[in-house]
């Protein structure tokens, strides 16, 4: 007979989402935002003007 273990650690967790503080838009945590492309108060992606997203 097979013994049956739990599996604690199978349970799954959600994502850490932040505000950008530039646009405020939820992103995750120590990550670019992919809607401005800002990281630490620093443009690090470039992104087109007509591409970019008012909010």
């Amino acid at each position: 007979m097979v013994a049956r273990i739990a599996a604690a650690h199978d349970a799954l967790t959600l994502p850490n989402l932040v505000e950008c503080p530039q646009c405020k838009t939820p992103r995750l945590s120590h990550q670019v935002c992919p809607n401005c492309g800002y990281y630490k108060g620093v443009e690090v992606v470039e992104q087109d003007k007509d591409t970019k997203k008012k909010s």
